[in-house]
């Protein structure tokens, strides 16, 4: 295979011409988790992603020009709903409590089958954590890390870190509060995050 067949196969695109309809996205190949094309739509290029938590059509470059292409509506749909991922988010700060004095943190994975897999706690010092990767069977699902004491928000280091993952990103803090501080954002690649900046707490 040439290295022109092998981008296109790779990173497929798909013209949505004016009067046509956007079919299904073709399921996964039976080795992978991950089906993706990018797609050209009336306003600039668009991205169509699925996983087994993740259903999503948005753009990720935008034109100040119309182009000859039919539009696209966005849509984002997690396997999850807010509240199962909020009850996962406060059994993370239940453990993460314990580490007041450091950062902790730990991926969650996702099979085929919708079962999740917790990935290995990792722990760094007050301010910066390595990850391992050593996952599991199954797609990157949910990063959960704390901010120990310090407040939670997704610093510069976060969004270096994040910029090219597809997750739901989780940082908490005020660990030594009786309702710890969370922010959650959806990372779709390409420097692309949903949310994140609303502040929640975590229940008692």
């Amino acid at each position: 295979m040439d290295l022109s067949s092998f981008m296109a196969a790779q990173f497929p695109v798909q013209p949505l011409y004016l009067g046509s309809t956007l079919e299904p996205l073709p399921e996964p190949a039976a080795d992978s988790l991950f089906a993706h094309r990018f797609i050209l739509a009336a306003d600039g290029v668009w991205r169509q992603i699925r996983t087994p938590w993740l259903s999503a059509l948005y753009p990720i470059c935008t034109s100040e020009k119309r182009l000859p292409f039919a539009p696209l509506v966005q849509e984002i749909r997690i396997i999850l709903s807010l509240p199962q991922i909020f009850d996962i988010v406060a059994g993370f700060a239940r453990i993460a409590g314990h580490y007041q004095d450091h950062e902790v943190h730990q991926d969650l994975f996702i099979d085929h089958r919708g079962s999740i897999t917790p990935g290995p706690l990792d722990h760094g010092d007050k301010s910066h954590i390595e990850y391992r990767r050593n996952s599991p069977p199954g797609a990157l699902f949910l990063d959960l890390h704390s901010h120990g004491i310090l407040h939670s928000y997704f610093s510069s280091t976060d969004d270096r870190d994040d910029q090219n993952d597809l997750k739901v990103a989780v940082v908490v803090g005020d660990l030594q509060q009786s309702n710890p501080t969370f922010h959650i954002r959806t990372c779709l690649q390409y420097g692309i995050f949903l949310g994140g900046t609303q502040c929640y707490t975590v229940a008692a």
